[in-house]
């Protein structure tokens, strides 16, 4: 095992995660979903200490510790935060679940209802039919792109000697990665016993087969509205240096009700409601992607003229489209940074670290991080937009009659 600390004057509460570094990406075949069924069942933390599913959950609310947990395409976490004193039984509560877990299975029927359930609600939403054509598409012969009626097929069939096995083999302590964030030192730390200090070390690349674009697809129709979606890949990841240009020119298209796409399409044209950044920038580049998302009246014209405002406006920015915007783009993001530092929000901090932990890279600091926004160039952003938004870099889908 290892840990990390961020620093923060939190005063008496510390922040802490427990990454698991297997995800969504990492299963095989005969394993879809697990990860996800394994988050659900780890995190009731029973053991041989304490058996129950809802033991420890009390401990947590008598001792107002708070709980949440998450799983990734790299990862599974689960997230903590308790007042300084308490965290020695936060620990000790870890330590026996991971070192003696032990499967309640009278819940185990119950969390796999659960996991099912959770996964047809996101079947149910209007963009479904969308996002699992723009994967099919973007990540051909990838896990990202099995069907989520895959996956539930594949948690019906789990078994409890199952998710053990799958559980002894990935949550084992090579896996696992402490984050802290607080006022706390290594010499705390040091005191669980819960292995080395992180230290940087390089991974491989993941990648997969580059299609061509330049696609444009309809889909089943879900509701009265038609959804659309509009993509173009990256060709770069989440650490590189491009990143702060592309921030700034998504806020500056469609940040708000007086961004260049929301004035255009909401103001002036009264075709939608909103339209919103559904852009993945992951930690490989081959994944990638831009995404505008929005809905209309479902009519052949209201579509068209969509999909054309938002092509024919990123196609054709230019500096002083960026240039108005910027400024307004470096104020807005200065305010959010002060917030930040008078909130000492530590959940945010190592939500902020843990991509760069779990992918071997040296963590860097937050605010060093974001003030670099503030420098940006108005012709930086422009020479960006013109490398992503070509026509032969494109995908469309959309649900409609």
């Amino acid at each position: 095992m290892k840990y990390f600390i961020s620093k923060l004057a939190t005063n008496d509460i510390i922040y802490t995660n427990l990454i698991v570094q297997f995800g969504m990406d990492d299963e095989s075949a005969k394993e879809l979903e697990y990860a996800h069924l394994m988050e659900h069942l780890f995190a009731f933390f029973t053991s041989k200490k304490y058996p129950h599913y809802n033991q420890v959950h009390s401990i947590f609310r008598q001792n107002g510790i708070t709980f949440a947990a998450q799983t990734g395409y790299y990862y599974t976490k689960y997230l903590f935060s308790c007042n300084k004193k308490k965290l020695p039984l936060l620990m000790d509560i870890i330590h026996q679940t991971i070192n003696y877990f032990q499967l309640d299975e009278s819940i185990f029927a119950q969390e796999k209802k659960s996991v099912i359930l959770e996964l047809k609600s996101f079947m149910e939403l209007p963009n479904y039919p969308i996002d699992t054509k723009i994967k099919s598409v973007l990540f051909p012969k990838h896990a990202r792109s099995i069907s989520i009626s895959r996956w539930i097929t594949s948690v019906k069939a789990c078994q409890p000697a199952d998710i053990m096995r799958f559980y002894k083999k990935y949550y084992c302590k090579t896996n696992l990665i402490f984050t802290f964030c607080g006022n706390i030192t290594h010499a705390t730390i040091d005191k669980f016993n819960i292995g080395k200090s992180y230290k940087p070390t390089s991974k491989p690349q993941r990648h997969i087969q580059s299609l061509p674009l330049n696609k444009i697809f309809k889909v089943k129709k879900t509701d009265d509205k038609a959804y659309i979606k509009v993509c173009y890949k990256v060709a770069f990841d989440k650490f590189d240096t491009r990143m702060y240009a592309l921030v700034a020119l998504l806020k500056i298209l469609i940040g708000g009700l007086d961004t260049i796409l929301y004035k255009k399409l909401r103001s002036d044209l009264g075709l939608i409601y909103s339209i919103q950044d559904d852009s993945v920038i992951d930690a490989h580049k081959d994944f990638s992607f831009v995404a505008f998302k929005t809905n209309t009246m479902d009519t052949e014209s209201n579509i068209q003229q969509v999909i054309k405002t938002i092509t024919d406006t990123i196609y054709n920015l230019s500096i002083d489209d960026i240039e108005q915007s910027l400024n307004k783009f470096k104020k807005a993001h200065q305010l959010s940074l002060e917030k930040h530092r008078n909130c000492k929000n530590g959940t945010l901090m190592l939500y902020f670290h843990t991509s760069y932990i779990v992918h071997g890279k040296e963590p860097v600091d937050f605010f060093t991080y974001n003030e670099n926004h503030t420098k940006l160039t108005a012709q930086e952003i422009l020479d960006l937009s013109k490398q992503i938004f070509t026509p032969d870099n494109m995908l469309v889908v959309y649900s409609s009659k």
